[in-house]
């Protein structure tokens, strides 16, 4: 065991710190398991406080890009329409910097600086691409959440969108089915709920 670790293995449950120096506290280490309990104090640098919050440089919480390519699924959903056209998430390669989130402290200050960049990102990185789809009077829905737009187009229209240097990639709108559980339930007041 390396030097300044202690193991609780001597099956007491509690072993107060002994060595104290001027202004420190005395703390009590309890163990209430069967294993031992191996720890080590380390001194943090004085130049980090103890409660500040971890600081990301810039572009350290880049918003992941939502898609990349083509998704087969597509061509599949495409081949079954009776439209030719399929549901398609259209992703686009500039997403937001999210890192300035950790510069602030409360929850409702993170929360907005979120949304804002996540929605000042969308507008700009999919701004050629909605005029487009307006000039053609194609519907489209935004997500911000992971930049993308919401489409029903065909293959041609897609092709055309691939064009676009901004655009990552497409991906198709998946169904996954999401299997029921089954709980039973006794009469009276002892009802069986399962946690599965």
């Amino acid at each position: 065991m390396a030097p300044g670790r202690r193991s609780l293995a001597d099956g007491s449950d509690q072993r107060p710190v002994a060595a104290q120096r001027a202004g420190d506290h005395p703390a009590d280490y309890r163990q209430p398991g069967h294993l031992p309990l191996e720890w080590e104090i380390v001194e943090i640098p004085g130049g980090i406080a103890a409660n500040a919050a971890p600081k990301a440089p810039a572009g350290a919480q880049q918003q992941p890009v939502a898609a990349t390519g083509f998704d087969p699924f597509i061509d599949e959903q495409i081949a079954l329409s009776a439209d030719g056209k399929a549901d398609v998430f259209v992703a686009f390669k500039d997403t937001a910097d999210l890192s300035g989130a950790y510069e602030l402290t409360a929850k409702a200050d993170k929360v907005q600086y979120v949304r804002t960049a996540l929605r000042q990102a969308a507008d700009k990185a999919q701004a050629g691409v909605r005029a487009w789809l307006d000039g053609q009077g194609i519907d489209y829905k935004v997500f911000t959440i992971d930049n993308t737009l919401l489409i029903r187009a065909n293959r041609a229209t897609l092709d055309k969108l691939a064009t676009f240097p901004e655009v990552s990639g497409f991906h198709g709108n998946h169904t996954y089915e999401i299997l029921p559980t089954e709980m039973t339930y006794k009469a009276g007041t002892d009802a069986i709920i399962p946690w599965t």
